[in-house]
């Protein structure tokens, strides 16, 4: 089973270094999580939530935004490979969109090693 709570701490630190004023990706991506518009706009679908693109800015609700959008991207992975998801996984999902398990290694691999290095390293939220 996926421990959310470890991995997204771990994915905290490695996309902003725990910084909830973060922007990147020319402004697109915000918050500790580094959330994209279309992360919070398919929450808000798949779970009639009514989540804002400022809400990106509260580490509080980017973390369940990035847990919900997680939970349903590990589904539909399932649902297409018939397997279930690890932290790897949802790491490259994160990445790289619901295609990132199909990435080449090296295509994910920098960005699985620094979060699971942070696994090692940090207190689940």
């Amino acid at each position: 089973m996926i421990n959310y709570a470890m991995l997204i701490a771990a994915l905290i630190q490695v996309e902003s270094g725990g910084n909830d004023g973060a922007v990147g990706d020319g402004g697109q991506a915000i918050g500790c999580l580094q959330l994209h518009p279309e992360v919070v706009e398919d929450v808000n679908r798949v779970y009639k939530t009514c989540f804002t693109l400022d809400d990106r800015w509260r580490r509080d609700r980017s973390i369940t935004i990035a847990q919900l959008w997680l939970m349903h991207q590990e589904t539909a992975y399932r649902k297409r490979t018939g397997k279930r998801a690890n932290e790897e996984t949802c790491a490259r999902i994160f990445n790289l969109g619901l295609a990132g398990h199909l990435a080449e290694p090296w295509e994910a691999e920098g960005y699985w090693r620094k979060v699971s290095a942070e696994m090692g390293e940090v207190v689940a939220p």
